[in-house]
């Protein structure tokens, strides 16, 4: 392919590609909008107090089994107004999907990771705290595993997860180019090319044929 049909198909066919520029970025504003909502996210961990991998996995058993725990936490916030930014109450299924604990204990060691995910920024560490001493407290009264657990760190700072907007506007951009620039280069190539008698034919053209017999004479 050379360089003079891309150059002449971009000259004749720019409406074709800013047709899907346009458009494709205006489906990255509306993604932006609506789909790419900012998760936020804050980490804190436990000292077991034992590096025992058997015994820590039993203490991740029981945060996860235990469903006074959660009722305890939904009913601490409560009772505290500790409240979304839009003044609604955090309900108890927000707590139980938000929070993430790790799958196993890791050998050797006496730190637990626990994470907790929201789109509300306001809450996140809030609701983490009082996961961790609540857990502390239930897990070193109630569960007869280990009776010293701590909290070894506290909640950090909320990072948004979301991605770029501008990322997200670079990409649809792009996309948006490929095909308007594939579509118009298409489009040239094939009004270039040869038509045949009955291409002609089904455009309503009229066909003259002439034909040569021996000597040169028309037929």
């Amino acid at each position: 392919m050379e360089f003079k049909t891309i150059w002449r198909a971009i000259k004749r066919r720019w409406l074709t590609i800013v047709y899907f520029l346009v458009t494709f970025l205006a489906i990255g504003v509306v993604y932006n909008k609506f789909l790419n909502k900012p998760v936020y996210t804050s980490n804190g961990s436990f000292n077991t107090g034992t590096i025992n991998a058997a015994t820590n996995n039993n203490i991740l058993s029981f945060l996860r089994d235990n469903d006074n725990l959660f009722t305890i936490i939904y009913e601490d916030l409560k009772e505290e107004e500790i409240k979304h930014s839009n003044n609604n109450e955090i309900t108890r299924s927000e707590i139980i999907d938000g929070l993430t604990l790790p799958a196993t204990a890791t050998q050797n060691s006496q730190e637990l990771n626990v994470v907790f995910k929201n789109y509300d920024r306001t809450i996140v560490q809030s609701v983490l705290q009082k996961y961790l001493e609540v857990a502390c407290d239930l897990t070193n009264t109630e569960s007869d595993i280990v009776e010293n657990m701590t909290i070894l760190k506290q909640p950090t700072p909320t990072v948004n997860s979301a991605r770029s907007n501008k990322v997200i506007l670079m990409f649809f951009g792009v996309v948006g180019l490929a095909i308007g620039g594939i579509l118009a280069l298409v489009t040239e190539i094939k009004a270039d090319s040869l038509y045949t008698k009955e291409d002609i034919t089904n455009l309503n053209c009229n066909v003259f044929v002439i034909s040569y017999g021996v000597g040169g004479n028309k037929k």
